[in-house]
């Protein structure tokens, strides 16, 4: 596994403090304790006698903007002495700009060490680093030596620091978390006895410590633009000076009126933002808020009274739906923020209503899986109010609700009830036999013997047909499609193709996949030509390895391409399943979905929840929520929340329901101008998969404009 040197636009500083330092060249043998980086990149170390001593590694460094994405670290492989590997052992360090800074690690092998490499990298990030006292020993530190150490402030809901060390115990590295005295400074710029009301667009991320410009608390105002069937929202925030809290905060709204006094022709309705702590590691982002804060806006909860508390943000979500069958122009109204029952704030409200209306049935394929098993953990004795209740947000979302993982097929009747409400597409089966274990939450894949049997294919034929009979009486087999392989290797290829043909024989239902078919034939691996190349009818690469050329090619053939986003790709990449991306991001991956023609989005789970957790819908913020996972995603795999009493939706999900309306106006306006036209407006925006505008602003009037002519070529 080659690496080069770090990739660096400064020198390097190196303090020899060893015992034993290595000669310019990359390798030298070792029989001592310890070696420091000779020739300021690189170091081998070989062992004439390998053991199992710990491999205790670090540096020192600063940086200068310094971009996330990349690796900026010290970064150890080790070979043992039976030739095994185990590559990427690092001690990060924070990106951004920063002083000196210490990072260092204990790895204990389990088997004895016959070479170490070791490498200061900066690689496949910008910016300038600085390293000195890098070191690779197997001698470790005394016990209780602080390896690293990162603070978060408690602020605004207490003047604290959450403190969280690595530290060497003389047995292993365990993790302490403290609170302490905090020693993050303020930076709030408002007067200390001082609160404001001001407004944020949806797709900004405004965290309890988010303050508002002076030209954003002096007049604040909502103004929106809609279609028929759409909403959109708006974000209400009060914001206290340090010395100031605020007490049983709510919002009343008058009724939305036109000129002649017709009423607004849909519903507006407010709930309170609720705060989830930051997990200790996370991917960067570089529009992500400040890496001293703790906390982050996502679950949206019942109105009810806020506290806003001592220098900081509370917000409320405010959304505007518009009917089917809503009359143009423009209304107007007033939303008052009270204390109590006074009125501290009146923010004008204007919502314009286009004369079009977006379709009933969805006009983007999606699959956002909400899967049975894990709400059923969650409320077992209210299982099907609760799986009735994650549907009707997903719907009310204009998502296609479904599972992947699912091994019993769906509940007719749910089906008929969410393509009256729009559905256009549903998995009907997971191909994977029925777990033995009724308590498993989901399957995600078997073993190739366990589904390419003749019992297992026999067990499919005796479920499938009767019930996509039944699927075909109601008008739902047009939707229906099967799912198997998930991120499967080459391994599976051939008995897929065989499958697959007595699949498409026997049932005639599409099977959808994302197995790295469609990853190979783009490296060239697997020839275009070839049967197993073209085997499946909807293959559903990563955002990242998704090629338009490609895809166009599948499509020609009459296949379709979706797409999917987990807790990769990574920036400069879009990503909606992190709660460190920018929110923006959510809204954009329908508009990518668009341009580059992708036939569908599919996301693996909303609703990966440990059931033993669930929010107080009286409380805003959630300091033991647990968002972390073992990827350093957090938020992937939960995009809807299970409250005590009620499952909650989130300001992520919002977003998502915002970027497939945008989609949906998108094909209205191909239909009515061509594609061209739109494309001049979407390039605007999307120059490339890593080349994209996040404002707000910049998004909002590039679908104002396509309304605004889509109205006034209906006109003609």
């Amino acid at each position: 596994m080659p690496y080069t040197a770090v990739k660096m636009r400064c020198p390097i500083v190196l303090a020899v403090l060893a015992l034993v330092s290595l000669c310019a060249a990359a390798s030298a043998s070792v029989k001592g304790n310890e070696a420091v980086f000779a020739d300021g990149f690189k170091s081998e170390i070989r062992y004439e006698k390998p053991d199992r001593r710990p491999v205790y590694f670090g540096a020192t460094s600063r940086c200068k903007d310094v971009s996330v994405g990349g690796e900026y670290c010290v970064y150890v492989d080790i070979e043992y002495a039976d030739g095994t590997p185990v590559y990427a052992l690092k001690a990060s360090f924070n990106t951004g700009t920063h002083g000196w800074e210490d990072s260092k690690t204990i790895f204990l092998p389990p088997k004895p060490v016959k070479v170490i490499k070791a490498y200061l990298l900066q690689r496949k990030a910008a910016g300038k680093a600085w390293f000195r006292d890098a070191f690779v020993s197997r001698t470790p530190p005394p016990p209780g030596t602080v390896l690293t150490e990162s603070r978060r402030t408690f602020r605004p809901y207490r003047d604290a620091d959450r403190v969280i060390r690595s530290v060497w115990n003389g047995k292993r590295v365990e993790l302490r978390i403290a609170e302490e005295p905090s020693s993050i400074p303020s930076k709030n710029p408002l007067k200390p006895d001082s609160c404001v009301v001001w407004t944020a667009d949806s797709m900004r991320k405004i965290t309890p410590l988010t303050f508002p410009s002076s030209a954003e608390t002096a007049s604040p105002s909502v103004k929106l633009e809609l279609f028929g069937r759409e909403s959109e929202s708006v974000q209400i925030c009060i914001s206290t000076g340090n010395n100031r809290s605020f007490e049983n905060v709510s919002l009343r709204l008058s009724p939305l009126s036109a000129k002649g006094g017709r009423q607004f022709p849909g519903k507006v309705g407010w709930q309170r933002i609720g705060y989830f702590p930051r997990t200790q590691k996370f991917f960067r982002h570089p529009l992500a808020p400040d890496d001293t804060e703790t906390w982050f806006p996502e679950p949206l909860l019942p109105p009810a009274p806020m506290s806003v508390p001592k220098g900081g943000t509370q917000g409320a979500w405010v959304t505007f739906s518009c009917a089917a069958d809503a009359k143009a122009g423009v209304y107007c109204g007033l939303l008052e923020i009270l204390h109590g029952d006074r009125c501290i704030r009146k923010i004008p409200v204007e919502v314009k209503v286009f004369d079009s209306s977006l379709p009933l049935r969805f006009g983007q394929k999606t699959g956002y899986c909400v899967m049975d098993g894990f709400t059923r953990a969650a409320y077992p004795d209210d299982f099907e109010a609760k799986r009735k209740e994650s549907w009707d947000i997903l719907l009310d979302h204009r998502l296609n609700p479904t599972d992947i993982s699912r091994t019993t097929l769906p509940d007719l009747e749910m089906l008929e009830y969410a393509k009256k409400r729009g559905m256009n597409s549903f998995c009907a089966l997971h191909l994977v036999p029925p777990p033995k274990d009724p308590n498993v939450k989901w399957v995600c894949y078997v073993e190739p013997e366990a589904v390419f049997n003749d019992e297992f294919y026999g067990y499919l034929k005796n479920i499938l047909p009767p019930y996509i009979q039944e699927l075909e009486r109601r008008g739902l087999k047009d939707m229906a499609y099967l799912y198997g392989f998930d991120e499967r290797e080459s391994e599976y290829y051939p008995q897929m193709l065989d499958m697959w043909k007595r699949l498409k024989q026997d049932f005639g239902l599409p099977l959808l996949t994302s197995c790295r078919v469609y990853r190979d034939v783009k490296r060239g691996q697997i020839p275009f030509d070839s049967p197993i190349a073209t085997m499946t009818d909807i293959l559903c690469p990563g955002t990242a390895t998704y090629d338009r050329t490609l895809s166009d090619r599948y499509r020609a053939l009459g296949k379709e391409v979706w797409w999917y986003t987990c807790f990769s790709p990574h920036y400069p990449y879009a990503n909606n399943a992190h709660y460190e991306y920018p929110t923006v991001e959510n809204r954009l991956i329908s508009w990518m979905t668009w341009t580059e023609r992708a036939d569908g989005f599919l996301f693996w789970l909303v609703n990966a929840w440990n059931e033993t957790d669930k929010l107080d819908e009286n409380d805003t913020y959630f300091p033991d929520w647990n968002v972390a996972n073992a990827l350093h995603s957090p938020g992937d795999g939960i995009y809807i929340y299970p409250g005590k009493s009620r499952i909650l939706s989130g300001i992520r999900f919002a977003n998502v329901r915002d970027g497939v309306e945008d989609y949906e106006k998108l094909q209205i306006a191909e239909h009515v101008l061509g594609r061209g036209a739109v494309e001049s407006e979407t390039e605007r925006i999307i120059r490339s998969m890593k080349d994209f505008s996040r404002e707000p602003d910049v998004l909002r009037a590039a679908i104002r404009r396509l309304s605004e002519k889509v109205v006034q070529e209906k006109r003609r």
